[in-house]
C-alpha cells in the first residue's frame, strides 16, 4: 500500500503553492490586484479563508488561474472531490483556449494583451494532473489517480510536439517521479521504468543548467524498482553512473506498506508583467530578417538592451 502524506510543518502557511498557483497570481494583472487578500489568508495559515476568497472572486465562470488556485487550496484543506473537479475544469479550459489561440492572439494584437486568456505555463499544466492524482489518492481512488498520472506523463510531450524548435521545457522531474510511484504501486513495470528514465533525464538537465544535484532518494527508488521488475541491466547502468545503491526492494506483505512524505516549503517567485513596445512600420521591407530585427530593436524605449544577434 502506498500512502502519500503532504507535510504541514510550522512553515506550512508559507508553503501554500509549491509549483504554480502563487507563481500564477500575476499572470493577469487584474487578478494580481485581487490576490492580496488571498495571500494574506495564506500567510496566516488560514487556507480555508484563502479558498473562500478565490471562490468569491472567481464568480460563476472561473478562469484557468482561479481554477488552479481553487484546486490546490481545496486539496490542502481536504476537499478532495472539489479539488479534482477544479483541476479537471482547468484542464478542459486550457484545451479549449488552445483551439482559440490564433484568434485570441490576433485580437490581443489589435486591442490589448488583457484579451488573452491565461492558460498556464507548461510546468503548471503538468502539475495540475500531479495534484489531481494526489487528491484522488487522498480520497482513496487509486484508479483515477493513475488516470491523472498518465495525463501528466503525456501533457508535456503534447506541448513539446507543438513547438517547432523542440527546445523548450519538456520534462518535469517531480511529476515523473510521482507518476513512477503510482505505476510501481499498480505493478506496471514498463510504465514505471519509463517514468524513471524521463525523471532522471529531467534531473540531469537541471543539474547541467543550474547545478542542481539528482536526489539520492530518487536514485534509490529507481534502483529498487529496477530490481523489483527485473531490469538488471538498467540498475547496473544506474550504479555505474551514480554509485552503489541500497539493497533491492521486494514486494511488501499485505500488512505492510510504504509512506511517501511530500514536504513543501517556500514561496514561488512572484511574477510581474512588463510591456516593451517596438513599432513595426508599413514601410519596413527587408529581405534580411536579422537586419530587420536590429532596425526594429533600435526603435524600442531607452534602456532596453538588445544583444548583437
Amino acid at each position: 500500500m502506498l500512502v502519500v502524506v503532504a507535510g504541514r510543518g510550522p512553515a506550512f502557511a508559507r508553503a501554500l503553492i509549491l509549483a504554480f498557483a502563487l507563481g500564477l497570481i500575476s499572470g493577469c494583472s487584474t487578478y494580481a490586484n485581487q490576490s492580496t487578500r488571498i495571500r494574506g489568508h495564506a500567510d496566516k495559515g488560514d487556507l480555508a479563508g484563502a479558498l473562500a476568497e478565490v471562490r468569491d472572486q472567481a464568480g460563476d465562470d472561473p478562469d484557468v488561474l482561479a481554477l488552479l488556485q481553487e484546486g490546490l487550496l481545496a486539496y490542502y484543506v481536504g476537499e478532495y472531490p472539489e479539488s479534482t473537479d477544479a483541476f479537471q475544469q482547468a484542464a478542459d479550459k486550457i484545451d479549449e483556449q488552445y483551439t482559440k489561440s490564433i484568434s485570441n492572439e490576433a485580437l490581443a494584437f489589435l486591442s490589448n494583451d488583457q484579451s488573452r486568456p491565461y492558460d498556464g505555463y507548461p510546468g503548471e499544466q503538468s502539475l495540475l494532473h500531479v495534484y489531481a492524482a494526489l487528491a484522488f489518492l487522498a480520497d482513496g481512488d487509486r484508479n483515477s489517480a493513475l488516470v491523472e498520472a498518465r495525463a501528466s506523463s503525456t501533457q508535456l510531450e503534447r506541448l513539446e510536439d507543438l513547438r517547432e524548435e523542440r527546445e523548450a521545457y519538456s520534462r518535469d522531474a517531480f511529476a515523473e517521479w510521482i507518476t513512477a510511484m503510482l505505476y510501481a504501486e499498480d505493478g506496471d513495470a514498463n510504465a514505471c521504468l519509463v517514468s524513471c528514465r524521463r525523471s532522471l533525464s529531467a534531473y540531469e538537465e537541471a543539474r547541467e543548467a543550474w547545478g542542481q544535484s539528482v536526489p539520492e532518494s530518487f536514485l534509490d527508488d529507481y534502483a529498487r524498482w529496477a530490481d523489483r521488475f527485473g531490469f538488471g541491466e538498467e540498475r547496473d547502468e544506474l550504479e555505474s553512473r551514480y554509485g552503489e545503491r541500497g539493497p533491492g526492494a521486494t514486494w511488501l506483505p499485505r500488512d505492510q506498506g510504504e509512506v511517501v512524505l511530500l514536504y513543501e516549503s517556500g514561496w514561488v517567485d512572484h511574477l510581474i508583467q512588463q510591456k516593451v513596445a517596438f513599432p513595426i512600420l508599413e514601410s519596413d521591407r527587408f529581405d534580411d530578417h536579422d537586419r530587420w530585427a536590429e532596425t526594429i530593436a533600435v526603435r524600442g524605449p531607452r534602456g532596453v538592451y538588445v544583444v548583437g544577434h
